[in-house]
């Protein structure tokens, strides 16, 4: 078995990229401050976590939803969606990309940009869209 078979997202979409990609669809869809960062050095679970935030529960239904759709137009379905009835705090994971999407004063409540402060910031939108 080589090296590409063991990768958890497809050769033609470079992590990176699928998480700003990403960043940028939940940006286009009014998300709270989406950013990305770079948890590689940090921990073996991802490589990238994408964090953004809606007002309301159906907010961040919808954010989850259109990201998803993005990633599966890229060829990357999620390898698991939990969270996704309740739309507090909806966890999208794409192998070295996992998604988190929060309402925004349960994002303020976990804040895992605090948790993962020694991450390298790839990826910073709006605060306030």
């Amino acid at each position: 078995m080589s090296e590409s078979d063991l990768s958890t997202t497809p050769q033609t979409v470079e992590p990176l990229a699928l998480a700003i990609r990403l960043a940028e669809v939940a940006q286009d869809r009014k998300a709270i401050h989406p950013i990305v960062l770079d948890i590689r050095p940090l921990t073996v679970i991802a490589d990238y976590f994408l964090i953004a935030s809606g007002r309301t529960t159906v907010q961040v239904q919808v954010l989850s939803d259109r990201i998803r759709e993005a990633a599966e137009a890229m060829g990357c379905p999620p390898r698991a969606i939990e969270g996704a009835q309740e739309g507090r705090w909806i966890v999208l994971d794409f192998g070295e990309v996992v998604v988190h999407l929060f309402r925004d004063d349960d994002r303020r409540f976990y804040d895992l940009e605090r948790l993962w402060g020694e991450a390298t910031l790839c990826f910073e939108g709006e605060e306030e869209p």
